[in-house]
């Protein structure tokens, strides 16, 4: 496999990204190819290095179906550290990497379309799986796999679609990695390629959502809590196109789960969920003209509460480029923000939401069809978050104020004053451009109002604290009254200061 760019990036933003907040992205770029045909990308730390792999699955004629683990090195280049074959008849492949045996580790587990079979590859730990796996028989053309606890025993449970047959099957969690044999279910209609897990009515059983083709939409099963679902309640269509790609995030801040739809065009459509499991009032969100839009995936990548989407999207004139639809609550989605894409001209590819250089913000991971693994990287995560303000103290002479404040953002910069004025690092006094500000041996001259200024790229925002250096114990004059004279109407005074325990 040969490797096209050096990870980690450079910060170079895409022309026209003004300072509003954000989010801001790096121009994507390629950092890994692999065989061609892609069908699938994920992003996971097999190895719990701290650093995600890449697995990336394609399907071709030429001894290039399967699965193949890619490695950053120490230089910052991926490179291919293992490819586990599956027969050419095995076509289309779709994946999840879980811990199934709840061994600490991550293992592999994948559908081969003809073969009407999922394999499981146990993970060695080391980054790579077993080449040999356990399989386990499900329905005819399986598409897309979900793996989640459905009856609350601890282990959880195997859900895959199945394209020809209009159905879905449930394999239970049978302790160990081992899964009972398929139940089957209807998946509401024809054709599903795609399922998510979730929970409608918090009713802690776990519901499934089917997207359906020919024509496009989608379809709820509610969960029973003991592995079985209810009868699909199928949302209406409003798409003459095929399911391409289904994400559940709570766009509308409401409490209920909803549902991004992609078929395949230009735009994509926004389903409101109820918490009686049914999907209602579609809404189109528009993105660029005559790009067809193929995954999708949800984050909220301006921090600002409501998740947002992220799509890819190209034609046979243009490269694959991620688009991100920022959420201005519902039912509106901002016009799509480009910037850039890698790869051969095309309409179908893959994506994955992942912090692949550790510094906690979500990337966005990408294959085009031909195997060209691209990647871009968020720089700035939108507004400084304040998460823990400082706190006032009181303190007596000689002691140590420590003011703390904790925040979230990308780039951030910290900067404390006092009583308006900078602070500058002197013997006593520490971390005056750092979350901590640390006084000792503190004076009464040390008291006054702190200000911590927090900023980055895009946003500044100010936290104070009043600190407080006082003598202990309450003075006790002879002029207890105050009035200037010491006498007999002091006495009175000089009872209620012995009572204050002067």
């Amino acid at each position: 496999m040969t490797i096209n760019a050096a990870f980690p990036l450079a910060l170079a933003l895409a022309a026209g990204a003004a300072a509003d907040c954000g989010p801001f992205f790096a121009v994507p770029v390629q950092i890994a190819a692999g065989p061609v045909l892609s069908t699938q990308i994920m992003a996971k730390d097999l190895d719990a290095d701290g650093v995600n792999e890449i697995l990336y699955a394609s399907r071709a004629s030429s001894g290039g179906t399967g699965v193949t683990v890619f490695r950053r090195g120490e230089n910052g280049l991926h490179q291919s550290i293992q490819f586990l074959p599956l027969p050419s008849t095995a076509g289309a492949v779709q994946f999840l990497v879980e811990d199934v045996d709840h061994d600490g580790v991550l293992d592999l587990m994948l559908v081969e379309y003809d073969a009407e079979s999922v394999r499981i590859h146990r993970g060695l730990g080391d980054g790579t799986f077993a080449p040999a796996p356990v399989s386990y028989a499900v329905g005819p053309t399986p598409t897309s796999l979900a793996f989640a606890d459905l009856n609350g025993d601890g282990w959880e449970d195997l859900v895959v679609t199945n394209l020809s047959a209009g159905t879905i099957s449930v394999l239970m969690g049978a302790g160990g990695g081992v899964l009972f044999p398929r139940a089957t279910y209807s998946a509401g209609g024809a054709t599903p390629v795609r399922i998510r897990m979730t929970d409608f009515n918090r009713d802690g059983r776990l519901d499934a959502v089917v997207a359906l083709g020919n024509p496009a939409t989608l379809a709820v099963l509610m969960g029973n809590g003991n592995g079985s679902f209810q009868a699909p309640r199928v949302a209406p269509s409003i798409s003459p196109l095929s399911a391409r790609d289904v994400v559940i995030a709570d766009f509308n801040a409401d409490g209920v789960p909803d549902a991004a739809f992609a078929d395949g065009s230009e735009a994509f459509y926004i389903y409101t969920g109820r918490p009686t499991g049914h999907l209602v009032d579609p809404v189109l969100v528009r993105g660029l003209e005559f790009q067809t839009l193929s995954n999708i995936a949800a984050a909220d990548f301006n921090a600002d509460g409501l998740p947002d989407i992220v799509a890819l999207t190209g034609t046979l004139l243009n490269p694959i480029r991620p688009l991100i639809y920022l959420n201005q609550g519902p039912p509106r989605f901002a016009e799509p923000l480009d910037f850039g894409g890698i790869g051969l001209m095309q309409v179908v590819a893959h994506l994955d939401l992942a912090d692949m250089n550790g510094d906690g913000l979500t990337d966005v991971l990408f294959v085009d069809r031909f195997g060209q693994i691209g990647i871009m990287v968020t720089i700035s995560g939108g507004p400084v978050q304040i998460l823990t303000r400082p706190q006032n103290q009181t303190l007596a002479p000689g002691g140590t104020a420590q003011l703390s404040v904790e925040s979230w953002g990308a780039g951030v910069q910290y900067r404390w004053f006092k009583d308006g004025q900078p602070l500058l690092t002197t013997a006593r006094v520490t971390g005056v451009d750092s979350p901590t500000l640390t006084i000792t041996d503190v004076q009464a001259s040390d008291s006054a109002v702190y200000e911590c200024r927090v900023s980055n790229a895009c946003d500044a925002k100010a936290v104070h604290a009043f600190l407080s250096v006082v003598t202990t114990g309450p003075e006790c004059p002879a002029d207890f009254n105050a009035d200037g004279f010491v006498d007999f109407f002091d006495l009175d005074a000089f009872i209620e200061a012995f009572d204050a325990g002067c």
